[in-house]
């Protein structure tokens, strides 16, 4: 007697003691990632609190009724509706694979409407509904709250972070382009479907071309995403411990970085969870009406992001290992009426199977006739996977070498959870963990204690799958993208709410009442803490850093910003490392129909008149960093001397800064006196120059197009450039020269009075002309040139090789 009353006892304490030794782990390895002592005591808590538990509750096997009685001509037009669906199915399909663009539409239709007369027809055919945990007016209350809070979440400071003209990876603007082709141009793309005809649905409503209307959808998938992860978690622990994983993944930070991202990584998550919680409620119940929807969601991605498309993989997976365990009880099955249960599961699962396999042929011939008839690309559809794959450095054929390498990246993915996070500061707050402490924890906990129980419910699967994605996404490739692993974050809930139905179970044996009142003030304030600490990692950490800022801006952004914001009816003469600006690129759909423009090929064009090209057009000149912004400012000043200068400038991004020169409408150039001449070869100086011209300045905004293209003589490395001039100075003092170099390659030499000008140096000038020559060898590229600057005080220019009538100011 004594001892029944000490074990319970001595178990709740030494859970207790586990609870602590969590708390201690988490509070050390966020202290300091590299403690391995606090990371070892966390694991080893984790552990010890997932076995004190005892060994989780397994599903008992379905009670499988034979098929609700229906009337003869009832269960007739069932069998009908199912050869109709079937064949609508394949009458969709087939009208995709003959002609993909002129019957795309009519093919989705009749694919999605075959889809649901079959579901239909199932659930005529279907057994009454047992085995689905039961609704309340409470669950459906919290999931409400949930979901709106997830929502709030996934649209606060919508527009203010990250911002309209950002940039999460290159192919946020991909996916742009891909959705503006399909209403612009009339695009039929077979590969990121839904996501391209929703990012381009998104900017036909909304008229805005910014990355803010692209992303909307992805937001609202994300959204989205709560609702299927709920119904997933709910076959997997209690109500209360479901609910609490559905609100860890509603406040999740991680997700809130992906939710606005328009990425086609993103949006298909939502079908593959949904598919899940379809595939545990057919395990559950054996009831085939869901089974077509689960064929058509994991049939569609197929069409979707590369790492998606084993989706259908799994659920063949999932499938052929419960018909294995009917199988394995109706062979070991007792009496007729056990055996007629198993029977009748084993022919349930059969059909399940059957049908996915059906939609998944009848979705992927379609993807088959557009790959095979590409011969221009025969391996698209895998070039992601032939990408990561050749990589030689990292698949080694050095078995040692080999081995070290996957070590070192297992421990590196494992460090991402709760140690060091995603690296790229678009995705992360720098060196914030991707998971906080609470669902750490819980997380990790509820991972071990499915792994020493793999036999107990859905363990197994969750399990493999988990590592499955976790080993095809980070480790077996050849960088570390923590993008890849955006499927880890529903399971990442799903072991969190596996140890939270222990929790549950336990306090609910200790003491009915007072166990799980205290266990629901502990989860209140466990939300209140989850939520306030992803709340500040992303609104706050990630928000108010300027790293991350900065991160989320490049020289096409900016431009394009300046573009829709402040040019209004002028047109562009762009100076700048990006060149392909005003023709068809990834960002085209956020310029074309938004300002007009070309690009300029080197400063030296703003010599020319531009009413001459742009008719009655007004003109504005737009320089870039790290091209000389105040030299061509200042050039442009004195060819027109009522032009209006200004510098475009965001605090996080000065390196991509802008001026913008307003010319004046039909005014004529004041005539320049050009005293720089400038000669370049290709390859080798000899013969004649392939270039011979008079220069304003010399630096990088001066490189001529022979120089940074490879159009003309694409064997030649180099570009040889000798300058000859008459240095005209205005006011005697004393100069200090700089020099600055672009490519790797890249040298030059320059003589002023005969006498070596070195970088850094300050030399006496008096006023008047002086003798200059200069020298270099610049890289052919597409960021090559030298430049030289002085300055009479602290403010460096190019030095101006010019003079002119008018006054510069």
């Amino acid at each position: 007697m004594a001892l029944s009353r000490i074990a319970p006892r001595a178990r709740s304490l030494a859970m207790i003691t586990s609870l602590a030794g969590m708390a201690y782990g988490q509070w050390g390895i966020r202290k300091n990632p590299d403690d391995t002592a606090a990371t070892a005591i966390f694991l080893a808590s984790c552990l010890a609190a997932a076995l004190l538990h005892g060994k989780p509750m397994s599903f008992e096997p379905p009670k499988l009724h034979p098929p609700a009685r229906r009337l003869p001509l009832i269960r007739a037009a069932a069998l009908v509706a199912v050869a109709t669906g079937i064949l609508a199915i394949g009458a969709g399909s087939a009208a995709l694979v003959l002609d993909w663009r002129g019957r795309q539409l009519a093919g989705w239709a009749l694919v999605v409407l075959g889809t649901a007369v079959l579901s239909a027809a199932c659930r005529l055919l279907d057994p009454p509904r047992e085995g689905d945990p039961a609704w309340s007016r409470g669950e459906a209350l919290a999931l409400t709250a949930i979901f709106a809070l997830g929502a709030a979440l996934r649209f606060h400071r919508y527009a203010e972070f990250p911002g309209p003209f950002t940039l999460h990876a290159v192919e946020e603007p991909q996916t742009g382009m891909g959705g503006y082709k399909v209403f612009a141009y009339g695009a039929r793309p077979w590969e990121f479907l839904l996501d391209h005809y929703l990012a381009g649905l998104a900017i036909f409503l909304t008229g805005d071309r910014s990355m803010l209307s692209v992303r909307i959808p992805f937001t609202m998938f994300s959204t989205l995403t709560i609702l299927p992860v709920h119904l997933l978690l709910r076959h997997l622990a209690p109500r209360p411990a479901a609910l609490a994983g559905t609100f860890l993944f509603a406040v999740s930070s991680w997700n809130l970085v992906y939710s606005r991202c328009a990425h086609n990584i993103f949006l298909t998550n939502f079908f593959v969870v949904l598919v899940l919680a379809l595939l545990f409620a057919y395990a559950r119940t054996r009831r085939l009406g869901a089974m077509p929807w689960v064929g058509l969601f994991s049939a569609y991605t197929l069409y979707a992001y590369a790492g998606y498309r084993g989706t259908l993989l799994f659920v063949l997976v999932f499938l052929i290992g419960l018909l294995a365990v009917d199988l394995r009880r109706f062979t070991r099955a007792i009496g007729e009426e056990e055996r007629l249960t198993a029977a009748r599961a084993v022919l349930r699962g059969i059909g399940a199977t059957a049908m996915v396999v059906y939609l998944g042929l009848a979705l992927g011939a379609p993807i088959y006739a557009q790959v095979a008839n590409n011969p221009a690309q025969p391996n698209y559809y895998f070039e992601a996977a032939i990408r990561s794959l050749s990589n030689r450095q990292y698949y080694t054929r050095d078995p040692r070498g080999f081995f070290e390498q996957r070590l070192r990246r297992i421990r590196n993915t494992a460090r991402i959870f709760m140690h060091v996070g995603d690296d790229s500061p678009t995705f992360n707050a720098p060196n914030e963990p991707m998971v906080d402490p609470l669902t750490s924890c819980l997380f990790a906990a509820g991972l071990l204690g499915a792994a020493c129980y793999p036999r107990r419910g859905y363990n197994a699967f969750l399990i493999f799958m988990f590592l499955s994605l976790l080993f095809g996404g980070a480790v077996f490739v050849q960088n570390l993208d923590v993008r890849r692993l955006q499927g880890i974050t529903p399971f990442v809930a799903a072991f969190a709410t596996l140890f939270l139905g222990q929790l549950w179970a336990a306090a609910s044996f200790r003491s009915r009442t007072a166990g799980r009142a205290a266990l629901c003030l502990l989860a209140a304030a466990g939300g209140i803490f989850a939520l306030a600490r992803n709340y500040d990692v992303y609104f706050r950490k990630m928000a108010g850093d300027p790293r991350v800022r900065q991160a989320f801006r490049n020289q096409y952004v900016t431009l394009i910003h300046y573009g829709q914001v402040h040019l209004g009816a002028r047109e562009m003469w762009l100076l700048s490392d990006v060149r392909n600006l005003f023709i068809p690129s990834d960002y085209w759909w956020m310029v074309e129909g938004a300002f007009q423009g070309r690009s300029l090929p080197d400063a030296a064009a703003v010599l020319s008149p531009p009413q001459q090209d742009s008719g009655s057009r007004r003109v504005t000149v737009v320089v870039q960093e790290p091209l000389e912004r105040r030299a061509v400012a200042a050039l442009v000043r004195a060819l027109y001397p009522a032009a209006a200068c200004s510098e475009f400038a965001e605090s996080e991004t000065p390196h991509l800064a802008l001026t913008a020169c307003h010319l004046p409408e039909r005014a004529i150039p004041v005539p320049v006196d050009l005293r720089l001449e400038a000669r370049y070869w290709l390859g080798e100086r000899n013969g004649v120059p392939a270039l011979q011209r008079l220069e304003p300045f010399i630096g990088f905004a001066n490189t001529p197009p022979i120089c940074y293209g490879r159009e003309i003589h694409p064997e030649a490395e180099t570009c040889i450039v000798q300058w000859y001039a008459r240095l005209p100075v205005q006011q005697s003092g004393i100069y200090t020269f700089r020099i600055a170099k672009r490519g790797a390659a890249g040298f030059a030499q320059f003589q002023l009075d005969g006498m070596p000008l070195r970088d850094g140096e300050r030399r006496l000038l008096g006023a008047g002309e002086h003798d200059f020559t200069g020298h270099a060898r610049i890289p052919r590229g597409s960021e090559a040139g030298v430049r030289l600057e002085w300055a009479a005080g602290s403010e460096f220019t190019a030095v101006p090789f010019y003079t002119t009538a008018a006054p510069t100011g």
